[in-house]
C-alpha cells in the first residue's frame, strides 16, 4: 500500500514516514498541495515496470494535514476525490471544531485525527483506511472481471447468459447496499438500513447484528428487524438498554464464530445454546450467523432468521451475506468511529468554555455556577448538581444547580458526607454510575 504524506512540518512528515514504513508500507511525503497533486496524477498513469513499487505506484491513502500553505486541506481532499473518490484521506488537524469535521466527512474524508497523532493511532487509521481500499480495489477487480465475463459469455450457450444475469443481479445488490449503508454515518441508521436490506436480499424473514466484545467477553444486541421493517416488540424491549448483554461463555456458538470465523448454519435453534428470549420473540426457528470481522478482528455477528425451522440457504444467499458483512462491518466501525470524535468535539469545546469561564471570572460564588451551567448544555444532562466537601464540618455543600435539577434542592444545601450516593462519592473519592436510581 502507498502512503502520501503531506504536511508543512518536517518532523511530522519524517516522524509518520518512519511510523509507516515500518510497518511495511511505502510513503512518499509533500508539503503541500501543490507538491502532492503531481504525485497524485503520475499514479493514474503508471508505467507497468513500476507497477510493483516506486514512484510511479498508483496512491492508495492519503494522510493531510488541515492547515497547509496556500491551499488547506479541504481542497486537497477535493482534488484526491476528483482524481479517484475510492482513496481513502485522512484528514489531521490541531484545532478540532464539530463545523470542520463535519465538512471534511461532507466532502468524503475517510476519517478525522485531532493531533497529537500517537504511532498507536496513526497506524490504527491507516490500516482501518489501507482495508477500506483493498475493498475498493476488489470491487473494482470484479467490475472489470465481470465486464470481460460479459463478453465472453456473448459468444457461449444460452445456460451460460443465465448464470451471467445471475453474477450481475449478485454485483448490483452489492453495490446498492453498500452505497444505501454507507450513506449514513450514525450508527443506529446504519444498523436499520443493514438489518432490512440484508434479510431481504438473503431471503431471511429477519435479521439481528450483535456487536461482540472480546475483551470484556460479551456480546451485546445492537439492532433486530423483520424483512418487511416491522419490529418485534418483544425484541426491541431488549434494546432500551444500552444493549442487551450476553456473556460469550454462554454461547458455543458465538466462540465458534470467533474461532472459525466462517458462516455458522443453525438448522434448529430449540437445540442450540441461543438464548430463549432473543429467539422466541420472534418466533425464529432457523439462523444462518455471520462474522463481522475489521482489522483481522471479529467485532460482530449478523444472524438471519427463518420462521420455518431447518429453512436452508443457496450458496448464493451465503455468499452475498458474507459480502454484506464485509461492508457492515467497515461501516458499523466508520459510524462508532464518527460517533466518538464526534463526542470527542463536544467534549473539548465543553472544556474549552469551561476554562474561558475560569479565567475570566474571578468571583468563585460566581464562577462555580457557570461551570454547572455550561457543563450542563454543552453535555445536555436533564440536570448537574455541584457539591463542594467541607472536611472540617464533614459535610457537602451545593455550589451549582442547573437544568431540571433547580427545583430539586435550596440554595445553600448541605448534606452529610456519611449519606447517600452523592456522599459515598464525596466520602470515597471514587467515581459511581447508577443506571437506574429507583
Amino acid at each position: 500500500m502507498h502512503v502520501l504524506i503531506v504536511d508543512d512540518e518536517p518532523s511530522i512528515r519524517e516522524t509518520f514516514q518512519i511510523f509507516l514504513e515500518n510497518e511495511g508500507y511505502q510513503v512518499s511525503t509533500a508539503t503541500d498541495f501543490f507538491e502532492a497533486e503531481p504525485i497524485l496524477r503520475r499514479s493514474l498513469f503508471p508505467r507497468i515496470e513500476q507497477m510493483e513499487e516506486g514512484p510511479g505506484q498508483p496512491v492508495d491513502i492519503v494522510v493531510a494535514d488541515i492547515i497547509l500553505p496556500r491551499v488547506n486541506g479541504l481542497a486537497l481532499l477535493e482534488r484526491v476525490r476528483e482524481i479517484d473518490e475510492d482513496i481513502p484521506v485522512v484528514i489531521i488537524t490541531g484545532e478540532p471544531d464539530v463545523k470542520t469535521a463535519a465538512e471534511a466527512l461532507r466532502l468524503g474524508a475517510y476519517d478525522y485525527v485531532t493531533k497529537p497523532v500517537t504511532q498507536q493511532v496513526l497506524i490504527q487509521v491507516v490500516n482501518r483506511a489501507a482495508d477500506r481500499r483493498r475493498l475498493a480495489m476488489e470491487k473494482r477487480r470484479l467490475e472489470a472481471e465481470n465486464l470481460a465475463y460479459q463478453v465472453h459469455l456473448e459468444e457461449m450457450v444460452a445456460e451460460r447468459t443465465a448464470e451471467l444475469e445471475q453474477r450481475n443481479r449478485e454485483l448490483g445488490t452489492l453495490v446498492e447496499i453498500g452505497q444505501d449503508i454507507s450513506a449514513s454515518l450514525e450508527l443506529n441508521t446504519v444498523l436499520e438500513r443493514l438489518t432490512y436490506r440484508a434479510a431481504q436480499v438473503c431471503g431471511a424473514d429477519q435479521c439481528s447484528v450483535f456487536l461482540i466484545d472480546q475483551e470484556r467477553g460479551r456480546i451485546v444486541l445492537l439492532m433486530s428487524q423483520f424483512r418487511d421493517v416491522r419490529k418485534s416488540e418483544s425484541m426491541w424491549s431488549l434494546l432500551k438498554e444500552p444493549g442487551y448483554v450476553v456473556s460469550i461463555e454462554d454461547m458455543p456458538e458465538a466462540q465458534r464464530i470467533i474461532q472459525e470465523r466462517q458462516p455458522l448454519y443453525i438448522p434448529d435453534v430449540e437445540t442450540s445454546s441461543l438464548p430463549s428470549y432473543l429467539v422466541e420473540p420472534s418466533g425464529i426457528k432457523s439462523l444462518l450467523i455471520v462474522p463481522l470481522i475489521s482489522q483481522d478482528r471479529v467485532i460482530g455477528a449478523m444472524a438471519l432468521g427463518h420462521t420455518e425451522p431447518e429453512h436452508t440457504f443457496s450458496p448464493i444467499q451465503v455468499n452475498l451475506a458474507m459480502a454484506i458483512a464485509t461492508q457492515a462491518a467497515i461501516d458499523i466501525e466508520n459510524a462508532r468511529l464518527f460517533e466518538q470524535v464526534h463526542k470527542q468535539v463536544a467534549q473539548l469545546t465543553v472544556v474549552s468554555h469551561v476554562a474561558r469561564q475560569i479565567t475570566s471570572i474571578l468571583d468563585q460564588d460566581r464562577l462555580l455556577p457557570a461551570i454547572t451551567q455550561a457543563i450542563q448544555e454543552g453535555f445536555d444532562y436533564y440536570g448537574v448538581l455541584l457539591f463542594l466537601t467541607d472536611p472540617d464540618a464533614d459535610v457537602l455543600r451545593l455550589v451549582g444547580i442547573a437544568g431540571g435539577f433547580k427545583s430539586l434542592l435550596p440554595q445553600g444545601y448541605t448534606q452529610s458526607i456519611n449519606v447517600g450516593l452523592i456522599g459515598e462519592v464525596g466520602k470515597t473519592g471514587q467515581s459511581l454510575l447508577v443506571n437506574d436510581v429507583e
